[in-house]
């Protein structure tokens, strides 16, 4: 803190990443760490801000404090409304609305070469046009039981002719999806069935999720490139920030508790898809770009600095 302080009278604007981690529930040292930067900012004429991050109903204590502290200094900007309201409920301000950052990702826009696939995986969409993509996160992935729905979900796709792309999306040396989904694709042999071992890229993830009918996955940022393509997707739920993204989509069915009948819930979305419905469509989609866009707002430079107001765009640009 002290080294990051030294720097504090250089800064103009000061923008922390919140994402999942600011009410201590998945690692509440990290949390801490985090208030404890916008805190040191926030003391200072400097335009400070965390950047969308939910917040649960069951927030530690020392996180809500350290809330309440830096709230009255900061801009503190929620991605969902459900997590807006949670953390208004304990007493903080300086509170706002945005949505996911995630949502803000170019790869509408970009060239098609950014979304290319891996040769393997273009191969197999082209056998198989009508598939679903499914990940399997590695936060849940030892529950026996939900292995078991996540099976049934495959063989009801199976069944029905469409085939099934187990995708990894976060892949790493502790709760790795890709542990969980080789045991998954361990029960099948089946050519319409595939798994991805590399980790893509989100411009691929895109591409990916755009083609298919639906997604099924326990990692919010899958399901956020899911929407940003249009897909409609169901996530596993198991902090209570999903809830808030399908209230952004409007699609409250798409979180799946745990604990519930998820292949019975995932299949009925699978339905819909088929039918034509419940795609988002491109004005939601705007929207969403929009609000994520909001938490980045940049203010006018500190007037005793030679950089001209404007030219982080023009970088940018």
């Amino acid at each position: 803190m002290y080294m990051l302080g030294r720097y504090a009278t250089e800064c103009s604007r000061v923008m922390i990443v919140g994402a999942d981690i600011m009410d201590g529930n998945y690692n509440l040292v990290a949390s801490l760490n985090r208030w404890s930067v916008a805190n040191l900012f926030g003391r200072l004429p400097i335009s400070t801000s965390v950047l969308g991050f939910s917040w649960s109903e069951s927030a530690r204590p020392s996180c809500v404090r350290a809330a309440r502290t830096v709230g009255t200094r900061c801009d503190l900007w929620l991605r969902d409304p459900v997590s807006l309201s949670r953390i208004a409920a304990v007493g903080v301000g300086g509170a706002n609305l945005c949505a996911d950052i995630v949502f803000a990702h170019p790869a509408p826009s970009l060239p098609a070469s950014f979304r290319v696939v891996p040769e393997h995986l273009e191969e197999f969409i082209a056998a198989n046009p009508r598939y679903v993509v499914v990940n399997m996160s590695g936060l849940v992935g030892g529950d026996d039981r939900l292995l078991g729905h996540y099976v049934r979900v495959v063989e009801q796709l199976r069944v029905a002719g469409i085939g099934v792309i187990l995708l990894p999306h976060v892949v790493r040396s502790t709760n790795s999806d890709n542990v969980y989904l080789q045991e998954l694709a361990a029960r099948f042999d089946d050519p319409g069935i595939t798994l991805v071992h590399e980790l893509l890229t989100p411009s691929q993830i895109f591409e990916v999720c755009r083609l298919g009918l639906a997604v099924l996955t326990g990692r919010m940022h899958l399901a956020v490139l899911a929407s940003l393509s249009g897909t409609p997707s169901s996530t596993l739920s198991t902090q209570g920030k999903v809830a808030g993204l399908y209230e952004h989509l409007r699609s409250p069915e798409g979180a799946i508790e745990v604990h519930s009948d998820v292949s019975v819930a995932f299949l009925s979305r699978i339905e819909l898809a088929q039918n034509g419905t419940g795609r988002i469509d491109d004005e939601l989609r705007r929207r969403l770009k929009e609000l994520a866009m909001k938490s980045f707002a940049m203010p006018p430079l500190r007037l005793d600095t030679p950089e001209p107001v404007d030219s982080f765009r023009e970088r940018a640009l």
